[in-house]
C-alpha cells in the first residue's frame, strides 16, 4: 500500500486500504517517537512481527509503503526482497 507522509492512500479507497494505511501511520508515529527518544535520527523501515500477521514500512521522501503479511511468512526475508526491488527503481 502506497501512502502519502500523512496516512492518505494512494489509489485505493477500501476499508482494508485504509485500515492497513492506519495501522502504517501508526508504526511511523511510533517509530519516529523512539527514534527521538533514543537520539538515532528518522526511521527509513520499520518491522513489526506478529503471530497472526506482520507489519512492514518503507519510507522514501514523499512516501511511504506499507506491506501486511501473514504470520507464517517469513518477513526477513520478505523485507529483503522489497528492499532488492526498491534498490533497482
Amino acid at each position: 500500500l502506497l501512502m502519502t507522509k500523512d496516512g492518505v492512500v494512494v489509489d485505493d479507497s477500501s476499508y482494508q486500504a485504509e485500515l492497513l494505511a492506519a495501522n502504517g501511520l501508526f508504526l511511523a508515529f511510533f517509530s519516529k517517537q523512539l527514534g527521538s527518544q533514543f537520539g538515532i535520527g528518522e526511521f527509513k523501515t520499520a518491522t513489526v512481527h506478529g503471530n497472526e500477521h506482520h507489519l512492514l514500512l518503507f519510507d522514501s521522501k514523499r512516501h511511504q509503503l506499507c506491506v501486511s503479511a501473514r504470520g507464517s511468512a517469513n518477513a526477513n526475508s520478505l523485507d529483503s526482497d522489497i528492499r532488492r526491488v526498491l534498490a533497482q527503481k
